[in-house]
């Protein structure tokens, strides 16, 4: 059911970006998974009363059914509203509930891609400390240079208003930094003047 809310969400998305209305058959299965949704809420309180809130998985269900249900409430109120159809997408945060109860090869991959998710966290920092490294010296070394040639000759960075003061504190370094190396956008303008 969760894919099939998936599909109906990526087809209404679509209508809605080619300025289409949504097809009233959406509408209605939409409002037929919320249902279904809010009675499996409704009998996880009966089952589980109040313990129902010690569970982050029962929690997280009642957030995301409740933003639906306003987020339809809303839609048959003001039809159409684009700043309010975004919450819908919410909806799709109930995909891990798939791998909960789903085949145990795609429970291991879902554990896996979360003890990858960490690495890369562990390594996006150590790069950031890195870059923040050079971009102590690029202050220190290269703003005094960049400086000097805006003052001889303003014209020598044509239109490029970044280009003059690539490295003019440490916040800026870091940002040049990153979107040179990392992004390697712009490299030219920056280092080839």
């Amino acid at each position: 059911m969760i894919l099939w809310n998936l599909v109906l969400l990526v087809t209404a998305t679509n209508a809605r970006a080619g300025d289409e209305s949504v097809p009233w058959w959406i509408r209605v299965i939409n409002g037929l998974i919320l249902c279904a949704y809010l009675v499996e809420i409704i009998v996880k309180v009966l089952v589980y009363g109040k313990n129902i809130f010690c569970s982050l998985y029962s929690v997280f269900d009642l957030v995301v059914v409740t933003v639906g249900f306003a987020v339809l409430c809303l839609d048959v109120v003001y039809d159409g509203l684009p700043s309010i159809s975004v919450l819908r997408v919410f909806r799709i945060l109930l995909l891990p509930r798939v791998f909960k109860i789903s085949i145990s090869e795609l429970n291991a991959m879902g554990r896996v891609f979360v003890r990858t998710c960490r690495a890369v966290f562990w390594g996006m920092l150590l790069m950031l400390m890195a870059l923040l490294v050079w971009a102590l010296f690029a202050v220190q070394l290269i703003h005094p240079v960049c400086k000097n040639l805006a003052k001889k000759d303003p014209s020598v960075f044509g239109e490029c208003q970044h280009c003059a003061n690539p490295f003019g504190n440490v916040f800026r370094a870091l940002l040049t930094l990153v979107h040179t190396v990392l992004a390697g956008d712009g490299w030219s303008n920056v280092h080839f003047p």
